[in-house]
């Protein structure tokens, strides 16, 4: 689908409850950049550039960026908290190597970084493949894990989907304007045997 087209298709893949996601490769950028960062940029930098949009991280005791290893999983985190300690504005992981391989923007971070408190999601999600040179993202309505549907108030979440397979990387936008951009398993990497 045509990035023009991408919101005229809406009703009928939520009227038959259609779940999809972008693939392609084709006209994408190699490496997704926006704001300063970017997927494997060292996690040391990408806190930096959100300081630098007025979002600095949460500090340690010491006054410095607070990383935390997330158990099991072999990867280093951090974020910003936001007014009242519930929800964290952003989120950004990196991988055991410190290489950023998740983004992660809920709606109130979108607003601040992109000046959007005045856009829709739909328009934020169309203004992010027109800036970004998107080819296309197209929609998806995904299960809500059982154990946050009283978190989050629904049990599926919709949004816009594109994913890169040719150079790792996907992103999408959530009808709540949430931003994800994260490193995904190459095509090349896929083994189905």
């Amino acid at each position: 689908m045509h990035k023009r087209n991408l919101f005229i298709y809406t009703p009928i893949l939520l009227a038959f409850g259609i779940v999809a996601c972008g693939c392609g490769g084709g006209g994408a950028p190699k490496v997704l950049k926006f704001k300063g960062l970017h997927l494997g940029m060292p996690i040391e930098e990408a806190a930096a550039a959100m300081a630098t949009h007025g979002m600095a991280a949460d500090t340690d005791e010491d006054g410095g960026v607070r990383y935390t290893t997330l158990s099991g999983m072999n990867r280093k985190m951090t974020s910003m908290m936001g007014t009242g300690g519930v929800i964290r504005v952003w989120k950004i992981y990196a991988d055991t190597s410190g290489g950023v391989d998740e983004i992660d923007l809920h709606r109130d971070g979108v607003d601040v970084l992109f000046n959007a408190r005045d856009m829709s999601a739909e328009e934020f999600a169309q203004s992010f493949i027109d800036a970004y040179g998107i080819p296309e993202m197209k929609r998806y309505a995904r299960d809500v894990d059982p154990a946050l549907i009283e978190f989050v108030g629904t049990a599926f979440t919709t949004g816009w989907a594109y994913v890169d397979r040719k150079n790792d990387w996907s992103v999408t936008i959530t009808e709540d304007k949430q931003l994800t951009v994260k490193k995904i398993t190459a095509a090349a990497q896929t083994k189905f045997d």
